[in-house]
C-alpha cells in the first residue's frame, strides 16, 4: 500500500499553470539598461562612430568604396588633383670631393706607437690584454 501512495504522488510543475507571471517595470527597465550596455560593448576598441562607419552605409553610396581620401585614391576615382610640381634646389647640392684614399706606402709612413694605448681607459692596469683588464663594477 505505502508503494502505490508514492507512485500517486505525482512532483508539483516546474511551469505556473496560471500561466507566465506578468514582468514587472523593474524588470524591463533592467533588460533596457543591459541592453543599452550591450550595445555600447559592442563596438569594443574602435569607438561607437567607427563602428558605425565601418557597419552602415548613407543610400546611395557605394559600399565597397575605398576609406580613404590619400592623392593615389583621388586620382584613381577621377578626381582632379592640384599637384605641386618638383622644382630644381637652388645652388649645388651635391658633396665636395672625398678625400683621396691613402696608399700602403702612407700607412707605412705613419708613426706607431705600439706599446701605448690609443686611448686611456680609467682604471686600467698597463700590459695586461684587453681580456684580462679588470671590468668596472655595476652600479
Amino acid at each position: 500500500m505505502r508503494g502505490s501512495r508514492c507512485l500517486e504522488h505525482f512532483p508539483e510543475p516546474m511551469h505556473n499553470p496560471d500561466g507566465p507571471v506578468a514582468a514587472t517595470g523593474a524588470f524591463i527597465q533592467m533588460r533596457r539598461i543591459v541592453m543599452l550596455g550591450l550595445l555600447a560593448l559592442l563596438p569594443g576598441c574602435t569607438g561607437f562612430g567607427t563602428f558605425l562607419d565601418h557597419t552602415f552605409t548613407v543610400p546611395g553610396e557605394n559600399p565597397n568604396r575605398p576609406m580613404a581620401d590619400s592623392e593615389n585614391v583621388r586620382r584613381s576615382l577621377g578626381m582632379d588633383i592640384d599637384v605641386t610640381p618638383l622644382t630644381p634646389e637652388p645652388g649645388n647640392v651635391w658633396p665636395g670631393p672625398q678625400a683621396p684614399e691613402p696608399t700602403l706606402r702612407d700607412v707605412e709612413q705613419r708613426p706607431s706607437n705600439v706599446d701605448e694605448p690609443s686611448t686611456v681607459v680609467p682604471g686600467a692596469r698597463p700590459g695586461l690584454p684587453a681580456g684580462r683588464q679588470p671590468r668596472p663594477a655595476r652600479g
